[in-house]
């Protein structure tokens, strides 16, 4: 069974997402519940969301979201969680329940699968078996991994976790007109987890927010590209009621790019590249690197 029985994985049938990051980190507590209240009512498929957005904030605050009548039966929750342990992670996914004020979740997913030993680490201490019980308890729908840094790595864990009897159900990763050019998940790891059985995850359509820096990228012609890869959801960061209804109008009227649109765009975004005008910063730094930052977290 797949979080999305009907994706077909062609352009045109992959749904928005709304980036849980983002929402904790607006100012006004208010606007963050109006964003995810208008992004529901536009027909967003699912809320990401991750235990340690922003000391818990996102959670919190998507959880004030739903308790408006109907909302939560409009729309697939997830989260995600860090541990790679079996008691740390069952600790993490309590307290994320707790903050979202829900008994269940539809996916939950195994964060930053971003260094060589986490697929390893995961099976031997016991975060994938946590995931498959809480899924046969019902706690969870779904469940699945998340990566940013190389494709190699949230490739690996599908397969360890196939070795051991355990099917990994999603895989969430950046798919962009930027990642194309260099240690690509459009080009490896998409093809590659969808092979073994595995829904893909879209993110950072924008690069959070870095390639429209540069004024010669637009949101709209990369949420274009995006929607019309293989993939079952592209998860958008909002920020603005105009972020949601922009990512909203480019799905109302999406048609596919066509190869000559798709390489002129890739070859502007391979230029910008070359010439440092915009990076890849989850891929090359460490901005994005939570579970480096607090190791702990892991435990």
């Amino acid at each position: 069974m797949t979080l999305f029985s009907d994706s077909t994985g062609t352009a045109g049938t992959c749904r928005l997402g709304l980036g849980g990051f983002h929402v904790g980190a607006i100012a006004d507590p208010g606007l963050a519940v109006e964003i995810v209240h208008r992004a529901v009512d536009s027909g967003f498929a699912i809320l990401d969301n991750s235990w340690d957005y922003n000391d818990g904030e996102s959670e919190r605050r998507v959880g004030r979201a739903l308790q408006s009548l109907g909302y939560r039966d409009r729309v697939l929750v997830m989260t995600k969680v860090d541990s790679r342990s079996y008691d740390g992670l069952m600790r993490q996914f309590a307290e994320s329940l707790e903050r979202l004020g829900l008994d269940r979740v539809d996916l939950l997913q195994l964060h930053e699968v971003i260094r060589p030993g986490d697929g390893e680490d995961a099976v031997a201490r016991g975060g994938l078996r946590a995931l498959e019980e809480l899924r046969d308890q019902g706690a969870i729908g779904h469940f699945g991994v998340t990566g940013h840094k190389d494709p190699r790595y949230l490739v690996d864990i599908i397969e360890r976790a196939a070795a051991h009897g355990i099917q990994i159900e999603t895989a969430q990763m950046p798919i962009n007109a930027v990642d194309v050019h260099a240690n690509s998940f459009t080009t490896t790891a998409l093809p590659a987890v969808r092979a073994l059985g595995v829904e893909v995850l879209g993110m950072k359509p924008l690069g959070a927010g870095d390639f429209l820096a540069s004024g010669n990228l637009t949101a709209p012609e990369l949420l274009r590209w995006a929607l019309g890869q293989p993939i079952a959801v592209c998860v958008t960061g909002c920020e603005t009621i105009h972020d949601v209804d922009q990512a909203v109008a480019v799905r109302d009227s999406f048609q596919p790019m066509t190869a000559e649109e798709r390489a002129e765009l890739e070859s502007r975004a391979a230029d910008l590249l070359s010439s440092g005008k915009i990076i890849e910063s989850y891929k090359t730094t460490a901005v994005h690197d939570a579970t480096d930052e607090h190791p702990e977290w892991r435990e």
